[in-house]
């Protein structure tokens, strides 16, 4: 197994998944081999392999319940609802993920950002939407979620109203201003207040490129080329 993850470290994932179902073969009740070799099937696009090894791995891991193999189970029925929502069965694969057992908040929150996930992959915004209207509640990094969808179905008012709840709630939260900021630069509106957002962001957190590239861009439309230049050349240098 070691052996397998050096070769997956290396990116040689055909050998990697040669050696992982050579594990199953000799020992075919190690769960961790079934998972390991499922992933690299998937990721070279064998599906119809990769549901079956995840299958194996479910059967097994559910044998010996703990904290891993549910944070496991949730990998492996979270790449099965992908290969579902693949074939154009998104209703499957999302039924799939929320039969996905949930015994605490953890389980819970971990069965939704699966769901999530699998909406954002297949940019199916206003699903992605309601179901965080429906699970978000007071929790800010949901909510932050939220609004970024909001601005992708072009809801920006929406998204402005929940960054700002955010930011209420959390005034350290620099990616809420960051996100802001940004989102008023890009419309090229209310640029005095755009830049102030951001600057509050890189206060919080100095040096990030992201948030440094969204000064630059706000530089740029204040007609502040020079200075737009050095902000986005810094960014590029720390984050390319």
């Amino acid at each position: 197994m070691a052996y397998v993850r050096v070769l997956v470290e290396a990116k040689q994932y055909e050998r990697a998944a040669e050696q992982a179902q050579s594990i199953t073969q000799r020992f075919p009740t190690h769960a961790e081999a079934w998972l390991l070799l499922g992933s690299l099937q998937y990721e070279q696009g064998l599906d119809k392999q990769a549901d079956a090894s995840l299958q194996t791995y479910i059967g097994l891991a559910s044998k010996t319940p703990s904290e891993n193999t549910q944070r496991g189970i949730v990998q492996a029925q979270s790449r099965r609802a992908s290969i579902l929502a693949k074939q154009g069965k998104l209703k499957e694969a999302r039924l799939l993920i929320s039969q996905l057992p949930a015994k605490n908040e953890e389980d819970i929150r971990n069965r939704l950002m699966a769901e999530l996930q699998l909406l954002r992959e297949y940019r199916q915004w206003q699903a992605a939407f309601d179901l965080l209207s429906q699970y978000a509640g007071d929790d800010l990094d949901l909510l932050y979620e939220q609004a970024m969808i909001a601005e992708k179905l072009d809801r920006v008012e929406e998204m402005e109203k929940l960054l700002r709840t955010v930011i209420s709630k959390e005034p350290s939260h620099f990616n809420a201003y960051n996100a802001l900021g940004f989102s008023l630069a890009d419309r090229n509106i209310r640029l005095n207040e755009a830049k102030e957002l951001i600057v509050k962001a890189l206060t919080l957190s100095p040096g990030d490129p992201f948030i440094t590239d969204s000064l630059g861009w706000v530089e740029f439309r204040l007609g502040n080329l020079n200075q737009a230049l050095v902000l986005l050349e810094k960014a590029f240098k720390d984050r390319a």
